[in-house]
């Protein structure tokens, strides 16, 4: 079975949490780690035994230069991702980075010249595009059987004020924004990935509570064609909660918690299960590198949701006042 010899590019504790998922794939050969703190990488060693022997460098830089791998994870802060990405692809190196996938505009055109060149694969870690049922959605929204989508509403919560205190997360030089740019990049994604719609404007309204970054936002959005959307994502909340509701001129089709429902316009609820097991971002970028996998989530998906981001937060700071796009 062929290996694709892999570095591992931050070593932290995000890193230490989905790490596994990457060495559930046989085909994957753990060869490098790259992280400046070297408490972070001995604690992710001593959390997977299985990569005691693998080599230490103290960055992205040094371990391209020792070519010893076929393609790198990037699981580090955000301001890193533009340096990181252009130089794992001028290296020749397959990139998989977690979101968002930069921090502007002109990063996020950096990354995907930089992929077009090489000629390598490219992939951000949006798990929810694995997803059975979300892939389902996408192919409702845009399948035209019930006819264009009039509204969305979208809602992401979760205590992510508190879980990333003291973090580098609600660090802005490092993050280059809170919430909204980090887990709710997610729901974004989301949004545009399975309507297909195209944004035209934005107003957005933030409120940071009492931390240097974004924790609630509050964004509506207008897309060419004249269906609105309007997405939440609310950092300060006592549990975990997703969902996403769409009005189409012929049904409504809701995806909450994980629970799917689709109500013809004058008909039933009709619940949809049974769905098959996700594929994870990690076995597709892997399957993609061997060629026998198309990307499922590419670098084009991270620049529509940079997009977006970049202009939520320009209207924030103009207190609301729409901003085009």
């Amino acid at each position: 079975m062929e290996k694709v010899r892999l570095g591992l590019v931050g070593c932290g504790g995000f890193m230490r949490h989905r790490l596994h998922q990457m060495l559930a794939v046989p085909e994957v050969n753990v060869v490098a780690m790259a992280e400046p703190d070297p408490k972070q990488t001995a604690e992710t060693k001593a959390k997977y035994p299985e990569l005691s022997g693998v080599a230490e460098y103290s960055g992205i830089d040094p371990l391209v230069d020792a070519r010893v791998c076929d393609a790198v994870m990037l699981v580090t802060p955000h301001k890193g991702h533009r340096h990181e990405v252009v130089r794992s692809f001028d290296a020749g190196l397959h990139v998989l980075v977690e979101k968002p996938l930069a921090c502007s505009v002109e990063d996020a055109h950096a990354c995907l010249d930089a992929r077009d060149r090489s000629g390598r694969v490219g992939a951000v870690s949006y798990q929810r595009h694995g997803f059975a049922e979300i892939q389902w959605l996408r192919g409702v929204l845009q399948g035209g059987e019930y006819g264009p989508i009039l509204m969305i509403n979208s809602m992401l919560s979760q205590d992510w004020k508190n879980f990333t205190q003291g973090t580098w997360r609600q660090d802005p030089d490092l993050s280059q924004g809170g919430m909204l740019n980090d887990s709710g990049s997610h729901i974004v994604d989301v949004v545009l990935w399975t309507t297909g719609l195209r944004p035209v404007s934005v107003t957005c309204m933030a409120d940071n509570r009492g931390t240097p970054v974004d924790i609630d936002t509050v964004t509506t959005v207008r897309f060419d064609g004249g269906a609105m959307a309007s997405v939440c994502v609310m950092g300060h909340a006592c549990k975990w909660h997703e969902r996403h509701v769409i009005a189409l001129e012929g049904a409504m089709v809701s995806w909450t918690d994980g629970v799917v429902e689709l109500t013809p316009r004058g008909g039933e609820p009709q619940a949809m299960g049974d769905w098959p097991a996700a594929t994870t971002p990690d076995a597709n970028f892997i399957g993609a590198v061997l060629g026998r996998d198309p990307v499922l989530a590419p670098f084009e998906c991270g620049m529509d949701v940079v997009r977006i981001t970049r202009a939520c937060y320009e209207s924030a700071e103009r207190g609301g006042a729409p901003v085009s796009i």
